[in-house]
């Protein structure tokens, strides 16, 4: 772990007096979307769930269902399916970013150190069909078995934009949309179906919550 961090999030900037230090040697590295909270237990008995996102998860688990629907069993498995919490951790260097994409589930994301750039699109905005999936079909077509996994496969996921917010078009660059800056210590809720871009400002780390 400290070895990633050393030469993948907080290797020196191109501007080190060291003469010897080259940008183009520096690699990048992001932990996207990663469950190291399991994955390294010391770590997650530092991280408490929201109560918001229990109180949340704990509330959708009774939606949808009619007395005497399903199997009790069944029942019992699919409500603790709907009340789990996922954790995972975003770590990384300034400028690794998120594409503009929609979560499958409301998202809690909360800043634990660094700044984030984040802008979101409401889900009327995507009736204009500027902001539509890319679609996993049309994207992966031609492609070997195992590529276009990590962010390749997260580009062309199917919930993710093609629009490029760094130069939009005219119609993209007109449409409203959200902005804020997270601060170490901010969380903000991004319900289901927002669309979303997330850029870091600075070396940070952040823990989403999907419920």
């Amino acid at each position: 772990m400290r070895a990633f961090l050393d030469d993948h999030i907080f290797f020196p900037s191109s501007s080190s007096s060291d003469p010897s230090f080259s940008s183009s040697t520096s690699k990048t590295g992001y932990l996207a979307q990663h469950d190291l909270l399991e994955q390294v237990p010391e770590l997650s008995r530092d991280v408490l769930t929201p109560d918001y996102a229990l109180a949340l998860s704990t509330a959708a688990g009774g939606e949808g269902k009619k007395e005497g629907e399903g199997e009790p069993e069944e029942e019992e498995e699919e409500e603790e399916e709907e009340e789990e919490v996922a954790r995972n951790l975003w770590l990384g260097p300034s400028r690794t970013l998120s594409p503009l994409h929609t979560d499958p589930k409301r998202n809690l994301l909360c800043q634990v150190f660094g700044r984030k750039y984040v802008r979101l699109y409401s889900p009327e905005e995507s009736s204009e069909a500027l902001l539509q999936a890319a679609g996993r079909e049309e994207e992966g077509e031609g492609k070997e078995e195992g590529e276009g996994k990590g962010l390749t496969e997260a580009l062309t996921a199917a919930n993710t934009s093609r629009a490029d917010l760094f130069a939009p078009s005219a119609p993209v660059a007109a449409l409203r949309f959200l902005d804020v800056v997270l601060e170490p210590g901010d969380a903000l809720f991004i319900p289901r179906g927002w669309w979303h871009f997330v850029l870091a400002l600075e070396p940070s780390a952040s823990v989403s919550f999907w419920f």
